[in-house]
Order: C-alpha cells, then structure tokens, then sequence
C-alpha cells in the first residue's frame, strides 16, 4: 500500500531511528550488518553443472537412508 500523506516517510524514518534508540541499537553495528548483508545477497550464486545436481542427488539419498535407519 503506498503512502498517500506527504512526508509520510520521513515520519517512518523516524519512528524507526527512535524504536532502535529505545532498545539501545548500535548504528554502527547495524550498518555493518546491513553491508555484509548486501555483499552476500548481491554476489552471484555457483553455476549449476549435471556433476553438481548428481553429488547433491546422492547426498539428500544418503541423508533419506541414514533418517530411516534411525
């Protein structure tokens, strides 16, 4: 749903700034967090080869087998 209020997104802002001033919130911290978080979900995920997709194949088998003997 999109803000209809102008300047309705500043006061968000706010109300975000003084929610983690209240539960004592490092910022800094926080924006490390958040730039490792990009890192990870922006680097580019590992091609997919038929030896790939075999390995894995076999282990979720082996994992079904080790479940049912257990």
């Amino acid at each position: 749903m999109a803000c209809q209020e102008v300047g309705c997104m500043p006061a968000k802002k706010e109300a975000a700034k003084e929610a983690l001033r209240e539960l004592d919130v490092d910022l800094d911290t926080l924006w490390q967090e958040w730039a490792v978080q990009v890192t990870r979900q922006m680097k580019p995920l590992p091609k997919c080869g038929r030896n790939n997709v075999a390995e894995e194949v076999e282990k979720i088998l082996a994992l079904e087998k080790l479940v049912e003997s257990y």
